[in-house]
């Protein structure tokens, strides 16, 4: 290429075309090389992508770490997490033009995505595992959380800081409440009032080993927060909305940034354990929380009634509080033809979230997950033994399901939270 170029130099007469076909070198290669003087292996062909290299490095790191923890992510939801980057990335820089159609990225940059970053991820197929297998598995998936964690307390010296050790997690509220027990004819059914089933409105709950709670954060479902309906709540509420109601990964965003941070003070670092639910799972959140000094740590899938610490001693006590705040509300206007607004189920909310989520119950849901203080034998003594190899019992007729694979689907149907799925279905055998 040089020589070919020196030529042109050179022999001033002659062509592009003659000196190419003489070198044989493509006739646009030369002539670049002759204009521009671009060195070799810079690569020309195609435009540029829309994210840049460091851009894209993040992305993929943040999806194998997440692989890591035990979620994966599939190929729509991989461009849907690109396609809100790009939207956030041209709403910070007003010079920037999205090329997605309504900031979705299509397949073809999907797998150019894939190839550029195959060094740091690639598409595999989860194994299947039939039920059995899959609860005994469950011992080894918690005793590598387990694990992790302790590796994060220490490296941090966060062991004995209940204080600076948080859990968030959220929860669905709506005017259709599950009436308590209650007195009635001894002979036939009897129905309770209700407002019917309405919209659904998000609380997210968060707290620390210490027993401090956060103030909640409701999501109404809607365009936009109307002011009467955060009359009668709780001060420091936050407050936020959704079309679905569900909170996502831009409201989840802005609970830490706006909601949280300001109420945890400076005390550095801080431990956050969350879900790690898809719909909150973003690079920008975790991005945040590293440059503010605090470390995310997700549970396993499916492991919320066991692992998460305002699941496991909290959510229901609220709930049970909030159940009879509605019912006594029917009870006081039942003649008056009120049904509860929006307003009313927030103010309502707020008062059980006060008792229902309380320092008490905080600190006791943190030791029976074995997080505060650290014991995983809390969790792990409740888990059935392993059988022994060959045990007839591992090979009955199970239906096979997958774990990860599961919970991927699952996080794809809705904005909802996953539920559960460590149960199984006996397949009559015939």
């Amino acid at each position: 290429m040089l020589a070919a170029v020196h030529s042109l130099e050179v022999k001033r007469k002659d062509s592009y075309r003659l000196t190419a076909k003489k070198f044989n070198l493509p006739e646009s290669t030369l002539r670049r090389w002759a204009t521009n003087g671009v060195p070799a292996g810079k690569p020309q062909g195609g435009r540029t992508t829309f994210f840049k290299e460091y851009e894209e490095k993040k992305l993929a790191e943040h999806i194998s770490y997440v692989g890591q923890m035990g979620y994966s992510y599939l190929g729509s939801q991989i461009r849907e997490i690109a396609g809100e980057m790009a939207r956030i990335l041209c709403s910070e820089d007003q010079e920037r033009k999205c090329r997605f159609t309504d900031f979705i990225p299509g397949r073809n940059w999907y797998y150019g995505f894939l190839t550029r970053w195959k060094n740091i991820i690639r598409p595999r197929r989860p194994s299947r595992l039939d039920h059995l297998r899959a609860e005994m598995s469950r011992r080894s998936i918690l005793e590598a959380y387990f694990g992790k964690l302790l590796e994060v307390l220490e490296k941090y010296n966060l062991r004995d800081c209940p204080a600076q050790i948080y859990n968030v997690d959220e929860t669905g509220i709506t005017r259709d409440h599950k009436p308590p027990k209650s007195l009635g004819p001894s002979q036939g059914a009897f129905n309770a009032v209700s407002c019917g089933r309405g919209p659904i409105h998000t609380i997210i709950a968060c707290g620390n080993a210490m027993g401090n709670r956060l103030t909640p954060y409701i999501i109404f479902k809607g365009a936009r927060v109307r002011q009467e309906w955060t009359e009668g709540t709780l001060s420091g509420t936050g407050y936020n909305a959704t079309k679905t109601g569900w909170s996502n990964s831009a409201t989840f965003l802005q609970w830490f940034k706006g909601h949280f941070l300001p109420q945890v003070g400076s005390v550095r670092p801080l431990l956050l354990l969350y879900d790690g639910h898809s719909t909150h799972i973003s690079v920008q959140i975790i991005e945040e929380a590293r440059l503010e000094g605090v470390h995310l740590f997700v549970t396993p899938p499916h492991t919320s009634h066991i692992l998460q610490p305002l699941d496991v001693g909290c959510f229901a006590p609220f709930k049970a509080t909030y159940n009879r705040a509605v019912h006594n509300w029917l009870h006081k206007y039942k003649n008056t033809g009120c049904i509860l607004v929006e307003e009313d189920i927030a103010s309502l909310a707020c008062k059980a979230y006060m008792m229902g989520i309380s320092s008490d119950s905080l600190v006791s849901s943190f030791r029976c997950t074995g997080i505060c203080p650290f014991n995983p034998d809390v969790v792990l003594s409740k888990l059935p033994e392993q059988p022994e190899r060959g045990s007839s019992s591992i090979d009955g007729p199970y239906r096979e399901v997958s774990i990860i694979s599961r919970s991927v689907r699952q996080a794809t149907k809705s904005n909802k939270k996953c539920p559960n799925a460590d149960g199984g279905r006996r397949i009559p055998q015939g």
